[in-house]
C-alpha cells in the first residue's frame, strides 16, 4: 500500500495517511449525511452518496 503524496503506513491492513495529506480522502469510505449508506467519495468535499440524497438533505427533493 502506498500514497503518492505521503509516507502513508499500513496499520492492521488499513491504509493510514499522514495527517495533511491532500489526497487521504481518497481512500476513505464515509457515511451519507441523509441516509446513512456508506460510499467511497468520488470528490474531496462528497457527503451524500447521490444526488438524490443530496436534494433531499437539502430540502430540494419533490416527491413523485
Amino acid at each position: 500500500m502506498n500514497c503518492r503524496q505521503c509516507e502513508a503506513i499500513a496499520i492492521n491492513g488499513r491504509l493510514c495517511h499522514e495527517t495533511g495529506c491532500p489526497i487521504a480522502w481518497e481512500t476513505e469510505t464515509r457515511e451519507c449525511k441523509w441516509c446513512g449508506a456508506k460510499f467511497v467519495p468520488e470528490g474531496r468535499w462528497q457527503q451524500y452518496c447521490d444526488e438524490d440524497c443530496a436534494a433531499a438533505y437539502n430540502g430540494r427533493y419533490k416527491a413523485e
